[in-house]
């Protein structure tokens, strides 16, 4: 499973691949330890998708997956026909293991240290 942090202090976004399940069963809008990932804090989970690109919705309760007629704005691009709806697949809110990226947003930070563990590593050049 794939984490994306993001820290709106610096307003940056670190990628954590994690092997564990350590967020089954957590829903969109908990709030989470990043102990797991090996970061000193919380955060919200905010959103994800599944392993073929779903996304999932805030406003489904159940995990899996549901066809729903929505809007532009969730799940597709603004359209050039006034009132158009669309019927597309979203995952629920509740992470199972369908799920291969969550965004998480970091609320309580005790170090900053996250550019040095989740960086890019800028590789010296030899003269």
């Amino acid at each position: 499973m794939i984490v994306n942090l993001g820290n709106p202090k610096n307003s940056k976004t670190y990628t954590v691949k994690v092997e564990e399940e350590v967020y089954m069963g957590k829903m969109i809008g908990d709030e989470v330890p990043l102990n797991a990932i090996g970061v000193d804090g919380k955060g919200i989970i905010t959103g994800g998708s599944t392993t073929e690109g779903t996304p999932m919705a805030p406003f489904i309760s159940a995990h899996g997956y549901k066809k729903l007629l929505l809007r532009p704005g969730f799940g597709f691009k603004n359209s050039a026909k006034k009132g158009e709806l669309k019927r597309k697949t979203v995952h629920g809110k509740r992470i199972d293991d369908k799920i291969a990226q969550i965004n998480i947003k970091i609320i309580d930070l005790k170090t900053d240290d996250l550019d040095e563990k989740f960086g890019k590593k800028v590789e010296e050049t030899k003269e």
